[in-house]
């Protein structure tokens, strides 16, 4: 029908497989989804019928999030708990990540003009492994340390476009690692401002400006303005 159906409570992959229609209206996962570190499929004709995951407001953790009908990944502060995006999507709204959201080779995260929250103590977006890479691309977007401890952006990410790099919601001394690229490559400005940040990877102003102006900034990683102001 045209109605919304919240998927709520606490329920796993294995309730899912083989059992949703999907033909109008709207999925939502408002519970808590334990995906038993295995795979789903929210796109199009994937595990949660024709027309997919509509949007997530709860919590879904533990396993590989596919999207192989290109669906937009719509967040009403719904958190991805350990999760692994097996495919490039885009994402809008505010997104909690708790502990590391993995990024499966060549996978491109587009936020867009969205949000990121790190919610847990350590956090980060990290690759699938040595030699891999990944990207999340910015919009004006933000991505923000919001637990009061350290997120990372892991070997082999890549975190480009424009917008904000900081922290919210919490006092303390909220961290941010780089040991992948920040890249100012779309002709806006992309600012780093946390209260700490270390850079132990490279810091790149491409086209755009990045500006780098936390309280407490330490690291050995590379500065490059090949194109861009880097401030």
């Amino acid at each position: 029908s045209g109605g919304t159906l919240n998927l709520g409570g606490s329920f796993t992959r294995s309730d899912l497989l083989g059992g949703i229609t999907h033909s109008a209206g709207t999925i939502n996962v408002s519970g808590t989804l334990d995906l038993q570190n295995g795979a789903i499929d929210m796109g199009a004709g994937g595990t949660f019928g024709a027309l997919g995951l509509t949007g997530v407001s709860g919590t879904i953790k533990n396993g590989t999030l596919n999207n192989t009908g290109g669906l937009t990944l719509t967040s009403s502060n719904g958190t991805l708990d350990g999760v692994t995006l097996g495919n490039s999507m885009s994402e809008s709204g505010t997104l909690f990540i708790n502990n590391t959201l993995t990024l499966a080779d060549a996978v491109t995260l587009n936020i867009g003009g969205s949000q990121l929250q790190f919610k847990t103590a350590t956090a980060g977006i990290s690759t699938s492994g040595p030699g891999a890479s990944a990207t999340v691309q910015m919009a004006n977007g933000t991505i923000y340390e919001a637990a009061g401890g350290t997120a990372t952006i892991g070997a082999g990410v890549t975190v480009q476009g424009s917008g904000t790099i900081s922290w919210c919601c919490v006092g303390g001394s909220p961290t941010i690692v780089n040991n992948g690229i920040i890249d100012a490559n779309s002709g806006g400005t992309l600012t780093i401002n946390p209260v700490v940040f270390t850079n132990g990877g490279t810091l790149k102003a491409s086209v755009g400006t990045l500006t780098v102006s936390p309280t407490s900034w330490s690291g050995t990683g590379t500065l490059v303005a090949s194109g861009g102001t880097l401030t």
